[in-house]
């Protein structure tokens, strides 16, 4: 049985999606009586910019990474892209796990026997759902969880909960360890210290509102060098500058801390495994600690109020939210988006409980 998902992006939502992929394949199998070794192929189409994050995954048979943002730009590169999906012959099933008009059209250019997808009051372009055969109801205020567990599961008829669907979430990624300590390996003696309690600072967001100042960044780190065996890492991504300065001021202030390389996703899988504690804003490298049963605190900008939609200011935090025994949060308590007014003593409190369990 060969079958295709449909998640391009962003990078938080393809995390989120793939962390059902352990059970969605276990339970393929169970249902449809699948023993040999190559009787479900599972295919995944992702964007290229965030396929590294599901590389070496032992769930998926292959990898379609395409530039879709630009293929989409251009009637060339729409049909560029229908070509390719022509090539790659017929599906089974074929799963729009995101519910737009692009990843829809997706779908709509592969061969297949049954399309699926969310109807018209559950996805975020509704026009999406007019090219599924078979469509998935559940609330687009839903949480995140909840609607891609639906979208993957009921249109086999599998009834199955949230939490054992993600019982094993681990297991949906891979990392190819020899390759992301060469990345890494100026950081190594510090990863591999045994004695240290090791903390990710997530420095950077997609957006200005996500993002922790690094001022707070600042002051957390003093908090936490209460605690003798702290041993501080730090994330980036675009700026290495901003990254720097607050390296330099650690220093200054003599906590322990490492400024890590440029890298890519195989190895940030590897150093999100190696952390005892990750921390920064509402991004796929949080999502990440998340998916890899690594302890977490996120901040989020988003109000707890009842505000509705899909802009980003005005989702409801019930909607975001992850679930993890060990993957806690802080939030936003004024009325306007953003992580700024989040002060470092709740963080740090939040992170006693992690530190002291």
């Amino acid at each position: 049985m060969r079958v295709a998902i449909i998640r391009v992006s962003a990078l938080g939502d393809v995390i989120i999606s793939a962390s059902f992929l352990h059970a969605f394949k276990e339970a393929l199998e169970s249902k449809f009586d699948i023993k040999q070794k190559d009787g479900l192929m599972i295919e995944w189409f992702v964007d290229v910019r965030f396929s590294g994050v599901l590389e070496n995954s032992p769930c998926i048979t292959k990898l379609h990474a395409l530039p879709f943002k630009k293929l989409f730009r251009s009637l060339g590169g729409i049909l560029e892209l229908r070509r390719y999906c022509k090539s790659c012959k017929s599906f089974d099933y074929v799963i729009d796990a995101q519910g737009l008009i692009k990843s829809s059209l997706i779908g709509k250019f592969l061969d297949s026997k049954n399309f699926i997808g969310f109807d018209k009051a559950s996805s975020r372009e509704s026009l999406a759902s007019f090219f599924y055969k078979t469509k998935v109801h559940i609330p687009y205020k839903e949480n995140i969880l909840v609607r891609n567990k639906t979208v993957l599961f009921n249109p086999f008829g599998i009834n199955i909960d949230v939490s054992k669907a993600l019982s094993n979430h681990k297991l949906s990624f891979g990392c190819n360890i020899p390759k992301a300590k060469e990345v890494l390996k100026e950081a190594l003696s510090a990863l591999e210290e045994e004695a240290s309690f090791k903390v990710l600072f997530v420095l950077e967001t997609s957006k200005a509102t996500k993002t922790y100042p690094i001022e707070s960044f600042l002051n957390l780190a003093k908090l936490l060098g209460s605690f003798k065996n702290i041993s501080i890492f730090l994330i980036w991504h675009d700026d290495e500058e901003r990254a720097r300065r607050l390296f330099t001021s650690l220093q200054d202030s003599k906590l322990k801390a490492t400024l890590l390389p440029s890298m890519d996703f195989n190895a940030i899988k590897y150093l999100i495994s190696s952390m005892e504690c990750v921390i920064g804003g509402d991004t796929g490298i949080t999502h990440l600690a998340w998916a890899l049963n690594s302890p977490s605190i996120t901040l989020f900008g988003n109000v707890e109020s009842g505000l509705s939609g899909s802009n980003l200011s005005k989702t409801p935090l019930s909607r975001v939210l992850l679930r993890g025994e060990k993957n806690l949060y802080v939030s936003n308590k004024t009325k306007v988006f953003g992580v700024e007014s989040i002060e470092p003593s709740k963080v740090y409190e939040t992170f006693k409980q992690i530190y002291l369990t």
